[in-house]
């Protein structure tokens, strides 16, 4: 398959300035001008009554005309170019340029949107006729006794006529009108804004006018005329006009079934069937039609059946030509088929292909085809590369879409011939993988199945080297106590690094234990010295070796080691020791091993004092002014295994406690050492102060209403608290840190009044005796406090009024 070079893409949204009107857009229709050669793309909504248009010329370029118009019973809105609205309280239709054309109740006037002027053409009118010519207007005014015309090519915009006759077709407008006694005739082409007036020489009245694309023809007092953008020529008789094709003029004789070729001089008639549609003429003359579903190439008098497939339309110009039909869309050069595409939207203008899709605007030159390729370059994964897909032609808008087991990623490098080559990379090594790419380059859809071959990641040689277990040691220099080594020789077939998992795990306690050690293989051979150290109580040890790639772990080998098999006994089956004395303060332990095997070994002697001296030896040690207790670690190794084990010794401590109250918590630590047996022993002395609980306490007499005598005590605690109040045999309690309790008082007075204070885990008792509570009640009547006297149960007074019992 050919496809072309897609040289431009253009956001018909950007161009139109419609990005605000994204969602009401549904579709857009694509037109070509036969006089110009252009093609107009217009987007089709029905919510706007008028909406701008873009039109391509022959360099590529585009332009847009036009603008957005919203029409209501109030008024109008317009949405400019700029981006800019215009809310007009008229109809508003466009004009030429920045003009808008106002049709008010009272008026009709041009407003200029870009001056902000505003120009009254006429006030009062009867009725209003207006046409729209896709991006500019033609308006009929009728007053009570005269008729205007506002419109293209007329001077000062409007003028007064006595007759006119207006016709149109898609792409063109025609109008014959009379001012002052004379004919004239406007034909313009719609979209373009392109226009020209004729006068009508001898033109009593007009009598039919006939419109084609880019094409009329008028009838006036038995003359007819022909009517182009480019001349006025007079023919023979009525004919129906068809096309204006690059200034070739195409006409039918309905009568009599002919296509009639008129180049302003001479008249070529062709027999055809039925009035064609033109869809353009190459540039070595031939004319491409469509009658009644069929397309046909006219060369000089001679036509031909391009195809035996109905078409709907299509577009010729240069030397190629494209049929549109509900399927699909083919390009022709010349009589010769190119290739099949989808059934977009296109026209052509010479040798370029001008698509609309998506909302984008899609530019092919035809005169660079490239024939369709899709294919695998190097099919075969290896340690250098991968395998590589190419496609041609590329642009940035095409896509690939790959499906099945591999993954696609550009390849960073160009291409002069326009395709472009992806990284190919296998999600399953060891086999050979069918998938199948799509390549979507918008015209159409190409699709392959192709295979590529990638080698397995082998793991070539497993030994297993040092293995030690121990049940209460540890491998020499870790924490743990299981030492596994292997070597492995694994290939890996990949240009890129793969990583490696070794999974180390145990079934203890009813649940796996599992380590996981990671390695990164290289391309090609990898040999790999592998040394782990574990801690497990279990029996039975499992190793997994996996990799990983694309995110899928896959199997490599699994071997299980039975740790009972590598186990290393513990040579020594107890230890204790001897303390012998030096001096004073001076010792020498000597350790005192059982082996319980022939292998003796070394035992490492570490003694940590409570006084922070630390004493080292192997077998014995020396130890001066080492404070007791100290701990003994003993440690020793043997086949690559060390253990260690500890001892306490423990001295003979006293602690003297000296208890006195205060007015606060406190407490003073001082301490004395002596010399013992070789070592050094701690005597603390503790000097504690207890805090005194009460703040304040008050003793008040009462009587009350029936004459009984009763005490009101108040208190407060610097702490939470109960107070216990007794003066005879009925106890009073209250409890908090702060309060009140009245206690009976038995007349005469004989007993003694007794407060009892817990706070804070110190216990305190006030009393009073009767003789102090006689002279309260005494000098009650005066109503003067009494300060009490107060003596703490354990240390002392608190007052002048309390006495200790």
């Amino acid at each position: 398959m050919k496809l072309p070079d897609l040289t431009t893409v253009a956001d018909l949204y950007e161009v139109l300035n419609a990005g605000r009107f994204k969602e009401v857009m549904s579709r857009w229709a694509l037109i070509k001008s036969l006089p110009l050669g252009r093609v107009i793309i217009k987007p089709v909504v029905s919510s706007f009554d008028e909406t701008p248009n873009v039109v391509i010329d022959e360099s590529m370029t585009t332009k847009c005309n036009g603008v957005w118009i919203v029409r209501g019973d109030g008024g109008s809105k317009v949405y400019l170019r700029d981006g800019s609205e215009l809310y007009v309280n008229c109809r508003a239709y466009t004009m030429e340029g920045d003009l808008i054309l106002k049709v008010c109740s009272d008026a009709v006037s041009v407003l200029n949107v870009g001056s902000g002027d505003e120009e009254i053409l006429l006030e009062g009118y009867n009725g209003v006729d207006i046409r729209n010519l896709g991006g500019s207007s033609v308006a009929f005014i009728t007053t009570s006794n005269k008729e205007f015309l506002i419109g293209p090519q007329i001077k000062n915009k409007i003028i007064e006529i006595q007759d006119h006759i207006y016709a149109d077709s898609r792409t063109t407008a025609l109008i014959a009108f009379k001012h002052k006694k004379k004919y004239y005739v406007v034909i313009h082409l719609k979209f373009l804004n392109f226009s020209k007036i004729y006068e009508v020489d001898r033109c009593d009245s007009v009598e039919e006018v006939l419109v084609g694309d880019g094409l009329g023809v008028i009838k006036c007092s038995n003359i007819s005329y022909l009517i182009s953008v480019e001349e006025m020529l007079k023919i023979p008789f009525l004919l129906e006009p068809v096309a204006d094709v690059r200034h070739e003029y195409l006409l039918y004789d309905n009568k009599f079934n002919v296509l009639i070729r008129f180049d302003g001089r001479s008249l070529n008639q062709l027999l055809i069937p039925s009035k064609p549609k033109v869809l353009g003429k190459l540039s070595s003359g031939e004319l491409i039609t469509v009658s009644n579903g069929n397309p046909y190439m006219i060369t000089d008098n001679v036509w031909r059946v391009l195809t035996g497939s109905k078409v709907l339309y299509g577009s010729a110009d240069g030397e190629y030509i494209i049929l549109r039909s509900h399927k699909s869309l083919e390009l022709f050069k010349h009589t010769s088929h190119i290739s099949s595409f989808r059934p977009l939207e296109c026209g052509l203008i010479n040798n370029n292909l001008i698509c609309v899709h998506n909302g984008n605007i899609l530019i092919y030159d035809l005169d660079e085809l490239h024939d369709a390729d899709l294919r695998i370059t190097t099919a075969e994964l290896n340690v250098s590369k991968y395998p590589i897909l190419t496609v041609t032609p590329w642009h940035e808008n095409y896509r690939l879409i790959v499906k099945g087991p591999v993954s696609i990623s550009p390849e960073l490098r160009t291409s002069q011939l326009k395709s472009k080559s992806f990284i190919v990379k296998p999600l399953l090594l060891g086999r050979e993988l069918t998938f199948k790419a799509v390549y979507d380059v918008i015209l159409t859809q190409i699709s392959r199945e192709l295979r590529v071959r990638a080698n397995k990641l082998e793991l070539k040689n497993l030994l297993i080297g040092e293995v030690k277990h121990s049940l209460n040691g540890f491998v020499e220099g870790t924490e743990e106590n299981t030492l596994v080594s292997m070597y492995l020789e694994v290939f890996n077939p990949t240009p890129e690094e793969v990583q490696l998992i070794i999974t180390y795990s145990t079934n203890e306690d009813g649940g796996y234990n599992v380590k996981h050690r990671y390695y990164s293989l290289k391309p090609g051979i990898n040999n790999l010295m592998v040394r782990e150290t574990l801690k497990t109580n279990a029996k039975i040890l499992q190793v997994l070796i996996t990799y990983k790639w694309f995110n899928r772990v896959e199997h490599l080998a699994m071997t299980t080691l039975d740790l009972s098999k590598y186990l290393v006994e513990d040579p020594v089956s107890s230890l204790n020791y001897n303390v012998g004395l030096l001096g004073e303060c001076t010792s020498k332990l000597v350790v005192t091993p059982n082996f319980s095997s022939k292998v003796e070994v070394p035992i490492k002697v570490v003694v940590t004092c409570l006084n922070g001296k630390t004493f080292y030896g192997v077998n014995e040690v020396v130890l001066d002014e080492c404070l007791l207790p100290a701990i003994i670690e003993y440690s020793y190794s043997y086949d690559g295994i060390s253990w260690r084990k500890y001892h306490v010794m423990r001295g003979t401590p006293s602690i003297n406690l000296s208890l006195r109250p205060g007015y606060g918590l406190g407490l003073n630590v001082s301490e004395n050492r002596r010399c013992v047996n070789g070592f050094l022993h701690s005597d603390t002395n503790l000097d504690l102060s207890l805090t005194h609980p009460v703040s304040k306490l008050d003793v008040e007499p009462r009587i009350n209403e029936d004459g009984d005598l009763y005490l009101r005590i108040s208190y407060k605690l610097l702490s939470e608290g109960v107070v216990l109040a007794l003066c005879g045999d009925k106890p009073s309690l209250s409890a908090g840190s702060e309060g009140t309790l009245d206690v009976v008082v038995k007349d005469p007075i004989t007993n003694d009044l007794k407060v009892v204070v817990l706070s804070n885990g110190v216990k305190e008792l006030y009393t009073m005796d009767n003789v102090t509570l006689i002279k309260k009640y005494v000098e009650f009547s005066n109503s003067i406090a009494t300060l009490l006297k107060s003596k703490l149960l354990i240390w002392g007074g608190f007052g002048d009024s309390f006495r200790t019992t």
